[in-house]
């Protein structure tokens, strides 16, 4: 260090300044570098994650549906071969209007 010392006061003040000049422009490429990296993670990961949401959405769309018809056939036929309260199938039953809907939808 005793070479920067021997030099003139003007020159220690050009060198301090080349110093620190290109220590900023090394932390500004650093940082670009940076918040490219992360800004391109960033836009790829929001891109997935509105994609997973369409996906989900068209999937509900067909998945929804079919769940309930699927429930709603469960429940009749439990309701017809495990609680036996399928006496509106027999013939003369469907005295009501939805007992004759239930007859005609099980039908």
């Amino acid at each position: 260090m005793s070479w920067f010392t021997h030099l003139a006061p003007a020159v220690q003040a050009a060198v301090i300044a080349g110093a620190v000049a290109v220590l900023a422009a090394l932390v500004t490429a650093i940082s670009t570098a940076t918040n490219l990296v992360l800004k391109d993670r960033l836009d790829r990961r929001a891109a997935a994650a509105e994609e997973r949401g369409l996906r989900r959405a068209l999937y509900r769309n067909y998945a929804d549906p079919l769940t309930s018809a699927a429930e709603s056939l469960y429940w009749r036929l439990h309701e017809i071969f495990e609680d036996g309260r399928s006496g509106y199938l027999a013939p003369g039953g469907g005295r009501t209007r939805f007992e004759t809907y239930k007859a005609s939808s099980t039908r």
